[in-house]
């Protein structure tokens, strides 16, 4: 009696399956994992941007990053904060704290702005904060006016930047001890 044994399948095994399997994909899943890890590494190692307007890490038009570059080329250390009191922390005798609009500010964060022992610079204050934000000696002068400005006063930096643009409300002082560099008349 012969016996005849047949053989079913391929001849494989699942291992043997499984690495050839593994062999085939290994290329094509380095490649993949490769692009990932440039993508993730490019990502976190890029900088930063916002929209947010004047915000040193803004580099579009009415953003702050070019600003915020040039003063850093001099040596300037920027501190960006997002909250009032991260502001207030940050703002210490010797330093200058840049709050670049108050309309979104209430009456005690005006008031602890105000009272920071840091050289205070406000860029667009709403009017009905001039009078806290500079214990009244700067108050909402007259109509709204646009065009270019020239500094009106001895700051090197307001000479320095030559002419500005200009579109608000004038300010004024009648203080002898501070100066509206760019003072607009109408």
């Amino acid at each position: 009696m012969t016996v005849t044994t047949a053989v079913m399948g391929d001849g494989t095994t699942a291992a043997t399956r499984a690495r050839t399997g593994w062999r085939r994909a290994r290329g094509p899943l380095g490649a993949v994992a490769l692009v990932l890890g440039v993508g993730l590494l490019t990502s976190l190692l890029g900088a930063r941007t916002s929209t947010v307007p004047l915000a040193p890490d803004n580099p579009r038009e009415g953003g702050g990053r070019a600003v915020a570059e040039v003063l850093r080329d001099r040596g300037v250390r920027i501190t960006y904060v997002r909250t009032v009191a991260e502001a207030t922390a940050a703002a210490q005798a010797g330093t200058t704290l840049l709050v670049a609009d108050t309309a979104a500010l209430m009456g005690d964060q005006v008031d602890a702005v105000a009272a920071v022992p840091a050289d205070l610079v406000v860029v667009s204050p709403e009017a009905y904060h001039l009078s806290a934000l500079t214990d009244g000696a700067v108050t909402d002068g007259g109509p709204f006016l646009s065009g270019t400005l020239r500094a009106e006063c001895d700051d090197a930096d307001a000479l320095a930047a030559g002419e500005v643009a200009f579109s608000a409300r004038s300010m004024v002082t009648k203080d002898p001890d501070v100066a509206v560099c760019f003072p607009a008349t109408g």
